[in-house]
């Protein structure tokens, strides 16, 4: 019942009561999927506290299943401009997926890979940049328009 009421939400175009629909019916594994699979930027209009309690009503097996939520959330909280935030958000999935992106991470990525210029051009900055573009590959998740 909590499936096919989510899913009409989600063809009304409304993410955040479907998601909460299938977290309140205790189908945390369908709503981090949903989630997951959305495209970075049907996410990008919520505000990142709505996607924060949306991954903190996910369990920690439905994350580790769909760690493509936690990439959300931390482009919700890059954009909400709250980098502390993001990071941990980052540094959780780069946990889940087993990322090391400054030793090479099986993807193809080592530290000596050029990211471009602009504020990338900071150390750190390269490793976190690395860091996510592993981790959103291994995670399957397709990046939105900046």
């Amino acid at each position: 019942m909590a499936r096919r009421a989510a899913d009409r939400y989600l063809l009304r175009g409304e993410l955040l009561v479907a998601l909460r629909t299938l977290i309140a019916a205790g189908d945390a594994d369908r709503a981090a999927e949903v989630m997951a699979a959305m495209p970075a930027g049907r996410i990008d209009g919520l505000d990142a506290v709505d996607v924060g309690a949306i991954v903190d009503g996910l369990s920690d097996e439905a994350v580790a299943a769909h760690p493509g939520v936690l990439l959300h959330l931390a482009r919700a909280h890059e954009i909400a401009v709250d980098y502390a935030r993001r990071e941990a958000a980052l540094a959780r999935a780069a946990a889940i997926l087993g990322a090391d992106a400054d030793a090479g991470n099986g993807d193809g990525l080592t530290a000596a890979d050029p990211i471009g210029a602009g504020d990338h051009a900071h150390p750190a900055a390269l490793s976190r940049a690395r860091q996510a573009r592993a981790v959103r590959r291994r995670a399957g998740v397709r990046p939105g328009p900046r």
